[in-house]
């Protein structure tokens, strides 16, 4: 039987949380990543940013990108699910793509279950010289590109909650939809009428874009700074996840 931690060692965890945020704000890296080059291949003409199959893709030699498990955040795990993901990347004159594969079983591609968990990818950005991996620190933030299967189901067709639940009672919406002050347009969408990105109508990618100067400080950018797109394909017990952007749009981030 595992016996449950002492009051000093809860004490010391504690404690390493608090120096890893003190730090964080003074902008001094707490942790840093093992070096990995990923060279980009160069296409003259459009990037195959709809196609994650799509055969100039193999030209390019993927890096194998260790994980790594985390002890802080529930389930807490310290071996990753998937050891590595495979990454390739592509350019032209005006964008970039990065292409991410790994080996998956299942595909999840719904939240709206209890304890149902959908499958993501990200890939972080230094904004600054010596940005920690950790969600960055106010001397050097981080970009985030997030793609999440479940916005990308979306794209497809909006999942609510009557899919899960398709014997629900449906109640008379108080105030009525056409009522000039309803929360959203069915008089109850109080999270999209307040402008939450995961409980937009719509969706115009795949991939959220954020931001991040330190723990607790992770933030959607606007959404006319929204302007990752994203394009998934499941196929054999693998996901193929390709995210690309502009290389220049007047967006410092």
């Amino acid at each position: 039987m595992i016996q449950p931690p002492t009051l000093p060692l809860r004490l010391v965890g504690l404690g390493a949380i608090g120096l890893a945020a003190l730090l964080s704000l003074a902008g001094v890296p707490i942790t840093s990543a093992q070096g990995q080059t990923l060279f980009a291949g160069h296409v003259d003409g459009t990037l195959p940013v709809d196609a994650p199959y799509d055969p100039a893709w193999e030209d390019v030699r993927p890096v194998a990108v260790v994980l790594s498990g985390q002890p802080v955040v529930p389930p807490m795990r310290l071996e990753p699910a998937f050891p590595s993901v495979r990454v390739r990347a592509l350019v032209n004159g005006d964008r970039i793509a990065v292409l991410l594969e790994w080996d998956d079983p299942t595909r999840d591609e719904s939240v709206l279950a209890v304890g149902s968990f959908a499958d993501a990818a990200a890939v972080q950005l230094a904004l600054g010289e010596g940005t920690s991996i950790c969600m960055g620190q106010q001397a050097g933030g981080l970009n985030i590109w997030h793609w999440k299967a479940d916005w990308a189901a979306d794209l497809a067709r909006r999942q609510d909650i009557e899919d899960v639940h398709p014997a629900m009672p449906d109640d008379v919406h108080i105030p009525a939809d056409d009522a000039d002050d309803a929360l959203g347009p069915d008089g109850f969408l109080t999270g999209e009428a307040a402008g939450n990105p995961r409980s937009a109508a719509t969706r115009p990618s795949s991939v959220e874009d954020l931001n991040a100067v330190g723990f607790g400080t992770l933030t959607p950018q606007s959404s006319a700074g929204q302007n990752v797109h994203g394009a998934s394909e499941y196929r054999d017990g693998a996901w193929r996840v390709v995210m690309s952007r502009a290389l220049s749009d007047g967006d410092p981030n």
